[in-house]
């Protein structure tokens, strides 16, 4: 394919990306309310939150967490004699935004190997 007719196809969707992008900026989209309210820059938890209540602001609710000594989310600290590490890593998914801490996927995750036996 010549480059000179792939450049005049890509330069519609460039101009429409574009103006897109420039509508959506001038009209403010989309709307911050509040600003991310945490002691650390970037996704961290701060360590030791003891059934400290979280605001759910999208369900208008609160949820408790609890972190250990390493800001990672557990009611306890990790069981240093134990076989097993398994520590997973990722998003508000992982932390488990708005639910209790039993609720969170690590902490089932903990369960279902418990209860399998490992």
């Amino acid at each position: 394919m010549n480059f000179r007719k792939l450049a005049y196809a890509l330069i519609p969707l460039i101009v429409i990306f574009v103006v897109t992008e420039i509508s959506l900026r001038a009209l403010d989209w989309p709307k911050i309310t509040a600003a991310f309210e945490h002691k650390e820059p970037f996704w961290a938890v701060d360590p030791n939150h003891k059934k400290e209540s979280f605001p759910h602001k999208e369900e208008g609710r609160s949820f408790l967490v609890n972190t250990n000594e390493d800001g990672l989310r557990t009611a306890h600290s990790a069981d240093l004699d134990s076989d097993w590490k398994i520590m997973t890593m990722g998003c508000s998914t992982t932390f488990g935004w708005g639910v209790g801490n039993a609720e969170a996927y690590p902490s089932r995750l903990e369960y279902y190997i418990k209860t399998q036996g490992y």
